[in-house]
């Protein structure tokens, strides 16, 4: 491990004086991965969409990425693949990344195709609750894959107060309680930004999107390599407060 610390920014995002003697204090905590720092496996639950709407160059183009991900992830990871449509299906559970391990992962995500409807409620339900039931050392982290266009907890797309988007959003922090984040990725073309950005915010994850292909296979490649090279998983903070003073 590097001697160095890993950088470290604390920005007050907003802050209110009251009348009474508490004192509200949000603080938005970035620590950025060090990329002196040797690669680290982690507990990886990729859920990917294969509903009809994903068909033609979106779930190929998604699964080229994904393919390309699997490639460069460190020995010991352990992975996991949960295909949805109308139904979720666990495709591959807690296998561990090796030489023999990857190829037959990457194999089958090659035969991976597109039919039925999203379930992605359900997937979201799904991948928190293997994050609920892994208690290993490693960082937990959930890859959403989809087009974003729900079929069993529908949204209204470009309707922001529409309360359906709650239920994802209490899911997305129902997996930060679980020390687990959300990368959500929109598959190229048409997806709902507002409930992938808003999933990947709440849960500090990322939300990647790309104009091409080859763009989205590096945006992904980042993404996963941020995640092996992860020094501290949800630090907590303790405020000392004096009279006068925050320390």
């Amino acid at each position: 491990m590097s001697n160095q610390l890993p950088y470290i920014s604390i920005n007050q995002s907003a802050i209110c004086v009251p009348k009474t003697d508490t004192l509200a204090l949000t603080l938005d905590i970035k620590i950025l991965p060090d990329r002196n720092v040797p690669v680290r496996p982690f507990y990886g639950i990729w859920l990917l969409d294969v509903s009809g709407s994903m068909s033609g160059n979106r779930i190929q183009r998604a699964k080229e990425s994904l393919i390309k991900q699997v490639e460069q992830l460190p020995a010991e990871t352990n992975f996991n693949l949960v295909l949805f449509q109308s139904t979720v299906k666990v495709v591959i559970q807690n296998e561990t990344i090796s030489s023999q391990t990857r190829s037959r992962i990457i194999e089958h995500i090659e035969q991976i195709s597109a039919v039925g409807g999203t379930a992605l409620h359900e997937a979201l339900k799904k991948g928190i609750k293997m994050v609920r039931g892994y208690n290993g050392p490693l960082t937990k982290k959930i890859i959403l894959i989809t087009d974003g266009e729900p079929g069993d907890v529908r949204v209204k797309l470009g309707d922001q107060e529409d309360p359906n988007y709650k239920e994802y959003f209490i899911l997305a922090h129902e997996a930060l309680e679980y020390k687990a984040s959300i990368d959500t990725v929109g598959a190229l073309g048409e997806h709902n930004v507002y409930l992938l950005y808003e999933i990947a915010k709440l849960s500090t994850g990322k939300y990647i999107f790309a104009k091409d292909a080859e763009e989205l296979k590096t945006k992904m490649l980042i993404a996963s390599e941020q995640t092996t090279r992860i020094l501290f998983s949800q630090p907590s903070l303790e405020i000392i407060a004096t009279a006068g003073t925050v320390t």
